[in-house]
């Protein structure tokens, strides 16, 4: 029993992957539907270059070629001559260049170039720099002044900063 069961979804999931067809066009413009070889109630729609299998026709209708639809009968069933999609281009199309290459010299040029290269470097300086200084700063005080803390003698009563937005 669940050899058959794989079997069937087997079958299903092949049944329902799509068979390429050159009849299908491959941008779906216009949507394509095409008959089945054998049995009238069923079709296919071709979706970027492939076919589908679609369900049957409700009864007692039939597929109608010409119309690409389901009909009641009489309807002309079965394939008909359809022209093949061509199959698209390797390669895009090229045009001609609109402005012809241009020919490399054959000589090295004649005349020697109007403004050199490279600028000459800068002069260097002419006088010597200046010894470090040897005598301490004057105005730096011999000793830092202490530091005291200081401690607020009465507590508040508005709040302060942005407390008073959160507590009321």
């Amino acid at each position: 029993m669940l050899k058959k069961l794989v079997l069937l979804t087997f079958i299903g999931f092949v049944a329902s992957q799509g068979v390429l067809d050159t009849r299908c066009p491959l941008d779906n413009n216009p949507p394509t539907r095409l008959p089945h070889d054998t049995d009238c109630t069923l079709f296919y729609v071709c979706n970027f270059g492939s076919r589908f299998l679609m369900p049957p026709c409700p009864a007692p209708m039939q597929f109608d070629t010409p119309s690409s639809s389901c009909r009641t009968p009489p309807v002309v069933c079965g394939p008909i001559d359809i022209p093949t999609v061509p199959p698209p281009p390797t390669a895009p199309p090229t045009l001609p260049p609109t402005i012809p290459p241009t020919d490399p010299p054959t000589q090295p040029p004649t005349v020697p170039p109007t403004v050199p290269p490279t600028e000459p470097p800068t002069v260097p300086p002419t006088v010597p720099p200046t010894d470090a200084p040897t005598d301490p700063p004057t105005d730096v005080p011999a000793t830092a002044p202490p530091v005291v803390p200081t401690v607020p003698n009465e507590i508040p009563t508005v709040p302060t900063g942005a407390s008073f937005l959160f507590f009321r």
